[in-house]
């Protein structure tokens, strides 16, 4: 390690390590939340309170694509339910995916073959798995906001998307 120092030291440099860290390298490997809990500001609602936040998560919801072009799942995403169009329904999905890193689609169909006639999405927090003695999920239980009387869901009716958490087995956030 001499010689290399040595070299260095010809030709103006110095190594980093004699310095030790600079001031602005922890900043690097923070995350935005660490970030701005170090400066005191953390954002609660980061989807509305950081345009960068905002940016970022809609211009993936926006370029969400398909490459069904008729057909019964067709007409089915052309007017997913009675609130919401194809583009807002894509548009919640990822926007709740990027936020949480999970979003839950509620279908209505009687079984697992079945078509869904609607498809809804509510916001994935409120939602916690139901689970047998093995830990298996064995369905879905909605919070409406009353904080008692949960709507139960049947894994037939619930689609699950999430980001992949190495700390929970099943939540993505």
């Amino acid at each position: 390690m001499k010689g290399i120092d040595s070299i260095l030291g010809r030709i103006g440099l110095v190594r980093k390590s004699a310095i030790g860290p600079l001031p602005g390298d922890r900043v690097i490997y923070k995350s935005l939340r660490e970030l701005m809990a170090t400066q005191g500001s953390v954002l609660s609602k980061p989807y509305k309170e950081s345009i960068w936040v905002y940016a970022a998560i809609n211009a993936i919801a926006s370029n969400v694509s398909k490459k069904i072009e008729e057909g019964p799942i067709y007409e089915l995403f052309q007017n997913p339910n009675p609130l919401m169009s194809q583009r807002q329904l894509f548009e919640a999905t990822m926007i709740f995916l990027g936020l949480k890193g999970e979003a839950i689609w509620i279908t209505e169909r009687e079984n697992i073959t079945q078509l869904p006639k609607e498809i809804w999405t509510f916001d994935p927090s409120r939602f916690t798995p139901a689970q047998n003695k093995e830990g298996q999920v064995t369905g879905w239980l909605y919070d409406n906001g009353t904080g008692k009387d949960p709507v139960p869901f049947a894994t037939h009716e619930i689609l699950f998307f999430r980001y992949f958490n190495p700390y929970d087995d099943i939540r993505g956030r």
